[in-house]
């Protein structure tokens, strides 16, 4: 069994939510906090109470008064093994069938005993069932009815015509006849409760459930409250629960196993105990530690395993906010593990990039809110696979750009670290959702492959509305001239910036800096770099013309310090003052130069401030304090 469709409507922040279609396996509804994620999921909770939306749309003025009732509107799909084992479950029951109209598919010429039996046995032989139902739920009604007539949406019906049966236990159909009265039910809403069974929803919360009554009901309840009883029976069968023990591990590799007692001093009650020793080397049943003293996300792990892993048909398991309880190393696992159980569905309501990664989602539904409304939109899983295998050629992860606005792509690691400085505390702009992030490897650019670079970049930025749009790129100038840049920006189309200077390291090149970051390194040298020997050695090299581009004619256009290859300079001057001890590391000394430059000579950086401006949104700038 799986649900196939769902809509909500009048219920917190939705209006009408539109059908979300779902599929069998992983279905991922991501979205940013207070989008309206788990007020979606929480639709498909019986037990949820009315909550009518209020927004400038259904509540213009203050004295309007919103429309009370809310509803949900859910359709079930089952196999024939699985409706026939609903029924069996069930028990000795009466079942009702509206009667077909004439000329229909499952039509029959009167309603004797015989063709009513040819009828239940058709519809009962089919091997699909997409179950349509409604609820609606407001302060003095909850109620379910069909969508249409009947709910399983096989055959037209005759108006006000239904007929009956009973399904025994054995499987044999038996009491077949006719109903005079006018009812508006049939045997998809009389098994409404078993389809509810069968959902289990696991919410962002710690749950309590390291302790219940003892007893033999192996069926997790919906909220999971005699998960130790389960646990307990569970544990009689060796070889399944050593099964479970190693999910359980596989998941949390800190826990070796967990065990149910009975709790001390308590008559009656079972009690599940967590082991961080390896019992095969510590016997050490007093260090296993209670549930309820253990990480919030532990209880929630062991349901889910139990049903995934135990359930002798398929279920439903829907996840809220799995990255609250637990750690994204954790996460991953956990649905790779879910993934080998493809008989149940999982919605996952999440804003952690982790499970799309790992879960290879059937549906993947964004979740937006704008003025008080949230609304849907739907993904194609394929497009984000496509989009993962150009987020590792780029070398970057969907956790780098998932939620942000858009993108600046950027040099290298350095720009990386460092743009973002260099705008909130010289160019006093916030990023506002923008993601800096390094490309993968500029030197592509030098190449006919140029085209093909910004193709991929721009496909990441615009195919899939899970990634944000490229805003924009800066590279280093390096040596290139104007005709290659100009033929860059072209085939960027109009995207690309350059750095004035050569690299964003020839902004570094400050005696003074250098000289306080290198004294700051522990073992640089003794005695202490001097401002003066610095100076001295960058005269030097720019003297000598030092590192310079091949083109003369470029030469002439500009500064040493502007056009010489800067990491290079860098490289030597903390070799010759650090004596080779203290080698140049980008990712960390140009920070630390950075650092120093904004807090001791921030017009250094202005030009670069100023250019990472311009390739931004507008954005409010960041008050003084």
């Amino acid at each position: 069994m799986y649900i196939t469709r769902f809509r909500v409507g009048n219920y917190k922040s939705f209006v009408d939510s539109s059908d979300l279609d779902l599929g069998p396996g992983f279905n991922v509804i991501c979205g940013q906090n207070n989008a309206g994620k788990t007020s979606l999921i929480e639709a498909l909770d019986p037990n949820i109470n009315p909550s009518p939306h209020r927004s400038l749309s259904t509540v213009p003025t203050p004295r309007t008064q919103p429309e009370l009732n809310s509803w949900v509107q859910i359709s079930y799909s089952l196999e024939h093994a699985d409706l026939l084992e609903i029924l069996r479950e069930q028990g000795r029951q009466q079942y009702i069938l509206p009667w077909p109209a004439p000329g229909g598919p499952f039509s029959e010429s009167n309603q004797s005993q015989a063709e009513i039996k040819r009828l239940v046995e058709r519809v009962l032989s089919q091997e699909q069932f997409v179950f349509r139902l409604l609820r609606e739920f407001g302060p003095s009604t909850s109620a379910w009815k069909p969508q249409a007539l009947p709910s399983f949406g096989s055959y037209p019906v005759q108006q006000n015509s239904f007929v009956h049966f009973i399904f025994n236990t054995d499987g044999s159909l038996s009491d077949f006849g006719a109903l005079n009265q006018q009812v508006q039910t049939d045997i998809g809403l009389q098994l409404t409760g078993a389809f509810q069974t069968r959902v289990y929803r696991f919410n962002a919360e710690r749950l309590n459930v390291g302790v219940c009554n003892f007893g033999t009901n192996s069926r997790l309840a919906q909220n999971a409250s005699n998960l130790a009883e389960v646990l307990n029976i569970l544990q009689g069968n060796t070889p399944k629960f050593r099964y479970f023990n190693s999910l359980v591990h596989e998941v949390f590799p800190q826990i070796h196993q967990v065990s149910v007692t009975p709790p001390a001093h308590v008559q009656g009650q079972v009690e599940i105990r967590v082991w961080t020793l390896d019992p095969t080397l510590h016997d050490r049943v007093d260090l296993a530690m209670p549930l309820a003293q253990s990480g919030t996300g532990i209880g929630q792990v062991l349901a889910i395993l139990y049903v995934a892993f135990f359930s002798t048909s398929p279920q439903v398991l829907i996840i809220d906010e799995p990255q609250s309880f637990l750690h994204p190393g954790a996460i991953r696992k956990l649905v790779q593990v879910l993934k080998v159980q493809s008989k149940h569905q999982f919605i996952v309501a999440t804003h952690s990039p982790t499970v799309i990664s790992a879960a290879e989602p059937t549906t993947i539904t964004i979740c937006r809110l704008a003025d008080g409304v949230s609304k849907l939109e739907r993904v194609d899983p394929k497009d984000a696979n496509d989009l993962q295998s150009y987020l590792v050629e780029v070398g970057a992860r969907l956790s780098d750009v998932f939620g942000a606005d858009n993108i600046l792509w950027v040099e290298g690691r350095t720009e990386e670290r460092c743009f973002p400085m260099v705008l909130e505390r010289i160019g006093q702009k916030r990023l506002r959702g923008t993601a800096i992030l390094a490309v993968s490897n500029t030197g592509d650019l030098q190449t006919r492959d140029a085209v093909r670079v910004f193709e991929m970049y721009n496909r990441l930025s615009q195919t899939n509305s899970l990634l944000p749009p490229a805003v924009g790129f800066i590279f280093d100038s390096e040596c290139r001239s104007s005709t290659d840049k100009d033929e860059l920006r072209r085939r960027s189309r109009d995207l690309l910036e350059f750095l004035p200077r050569r690299m964003y390291e020839n902004y570094l090149l400050h005696p003074t800096a250098i000289a306080a970051v290198a004294n700051g390194i522990t073992g640089f040298r003794d005695p202490a770099v001097t401002e003066d020997e610095v100076a001295a050695l960058l005269a030097e090299m720019e003297r000598r013309s030092l590192y310079m581009c091949p083109s003369t004619a470029e030469i002439a256009k500009h500064r040493w310090n502007a056009s010489t290859d800067a990491a290079l300079v860098l490289q030597e001057i903390f070799n010759k003052l650090s004596e080779t001890r203290v080698a140049f590391d980008k990712a960390d000394h140009a920070v630390r130069l950075t650092e120093w430059l904004i807090a001791n000579a921030p017009e250094e950086l202005r030009e670069v401030s100023d250019l990472i401006l311009s390739c931004l949104p507008n954005g409010p700038e960041i008050p003084a304090p």
